[in-house]
């Protein structure tokens, strides 16, 4: 968070570790105030010295936005509570801003599911050894219900994968090594579930071995695995609008028989903190030239 805010820490440095669970921005009445703040929370408000203190109080860490500090009595409540009372120099709302650009990223990221997470790792799966005979894979089509394994050497380099397929009109005292599959397809655990995926339905494979990068068994994936896998991105809340969106939408063209190229825009902008007022409006004007040069003049 002290990175994302470009911020400094005022107090409370031990509890920098500890997890936020909501974001509250104090633009309102101190009771009211009070009301939305809890223990987790953090309060994102200016030089109100009263608000810090009650946030501390209840539990919460601060952040105090417009380049503000706070009373040298907050900054020792905050170390004797071990919760983080932080100064920026932004304003509230180009910090809610930043705060809800670094959330909406992190979202992203975590939405790229890659084969690494959803794997079976080696302790757990089942491979077999090109000195094996195919008796080998008769017992173990037995034990897992599964036709498809994973050839290795003692390196856990690998060989091959065997299949029901492979077997077929061989006897089962044949060496693996002699009817494998040789130079299967394989994917290693940086490789995006999507991607795995579809080279399942193109090569019409039920598995595939997992690898490092020298080539070594480190684990498998099943189609099964990548369906649920996928499923489970499908069933992740959507990210709601940004801040960006909203102020964006937010444009009116004053006059549509003019090109586009001489379009005019208006925008009304209501502050919610008129103790604020500067630091609101300077927060929007910022967004502004953020979002929409170099399409618009700003003046």
């Amino acid at each position: 968070m002290v990175n994302v805010i470009d911020g400094q820490v005022l107090g409370g440095r031990a509890g920098l570790h500890k997890t936020l669970n909501k974001f509250v921005i104090g633009a309102m009445e101190l009771d009211a105030m009070m009301r939305y703040t809890a223990a987790g929370n953090l309060l994102i408000v200016g030089n109100r010295i009263n608000a810090h203190r009650q946030a501390l109080e209840a539990g919460a860490a601060v952040l105090v936005t417009g380049g503000f500090s706070t009373d040298d009595e907050i900054i020792q409540l905050a170390d004797e509570l071990e919760l983080p009372i932080l100064s920026t120099s932004y304003d509230t709302f180009t910090v809610a801003a930043l705060i809800n650009r670094a959330i909406y990223d992190q979202l992203i990221k975590k939405e790229i599911v890659l084969v690494e997470d959803i794997l079976t790792p080696i302790e757990r799966t089942v491979y077999l050894s090109p000195e094996d005979k195919l008796e080998k894979w008769y017992e173990k089509n037995y034990e897992t219900g599964h036709g498809r394994f994973p050839v290795a050497d003692d390196q856990m380099k690998i060989h091959g994968i065997l299949t029901s397929k492979d077997i077929a009109g061989h006897d089962r005292s044949t060496p693996i090594e002699k009817v494998m599959t040789k130079n299967p397809l394989t994917v290693i655990g940086k490789t995006s579930v999507a991607s795995a995926a579809q080279m399942m339905v193109w090569e019409g494979i039920e598995v595939l071995p997992v690898v490092d990068d020298h080539a070594k068994l480190i684990g498998m994936i099943s189609r099964q695995d990548v369906l649920k896998a996928l499923q489970m991105i499908q069933k992740q809340p959507q990210v709601g609008e940004k801040l960006d969106d909203v102020v964006s939408r937010g444009f009116k063209e004053t006059d549509t028989e003019k090109p586009k190229a001489d379009a005019v825009y208006q925008y009304e902008v209501t502050p919610n903190d008129e103790s604020a007022w500067k630091h609101f409006i300077w927060g929007v004007h910022t967004n502004f030239n953020r979002i929409c040069q170099p399409l618009l003049k700003i003046s």
